[in-house]
């Protein structure tokens, strides 16, 4: 009983092996005159163009109009002239404290991230000013802008 339990596992390997064998070799036979394979595929689709920024809402363009000695310039007419919300105006007001922080100054919220615009600043008595400035965080008082007094 047992010689005919070898046997029969013997033959089961056997006959696996054999059609490995011709799987193998009917593959391979398949290939025979096949032409080369071709080239890898290149992409030749040129790159989609580069997305703007982040259309994210989240970003300001803050800070204060100071003079040449650093003082906050009260009253001073803070005006965005193009990008996002290109119109929207603000007069600096309150304590005018850029050393404090305290929320005076001039801040243009809910901005897209990543989206440059331009402010200008005047104010009676100085030439105005313009700077370019972008969006980064809702928290950016970085944007000082200094007037000059007029001659």
């Amino acid at each position: 009983m047992r010689r005919v339990r070898l046997v029969s596992a013997s033959f089961t390997l056997t006959r696996a092996s054999i059609l490995s064998a011709i799987v193998s070799v009917a593959l391979l036979s398949g290939c025979k005159g096949a032409p080369e394979p071709a080239a890898p595929f290149v992409d030749s689709t040129p790159p989609a163009p580069a997305q703007p920024a982040s259309q994210d809402t989240g970003g300001s363009i803050a800070g204060f109009v100071i003079d040449s000695a650093e003082h906050c310039i009260n009253g001073a007419r803070v005006e965005l002239i193009d990008g996002p919300r290109a119109g929207a105006v603000i007069v600096q007001g309150g304590e005018c404290d850029f050393w404090g922080y305290d929320g005076d100054g001039y801040a243009f919220n809910d901005l897209p991230l990543g989206v440059p615009a331009t402010i200008r600043a005047t104010a009676s008595g100085y030439q105005s000013a313009e700077v370019r400035a972008v969006p980064t965080n809702p928290y950016s008082y970085t944007t000082m802008i200094v007037l000059t007094k007029e001659h």
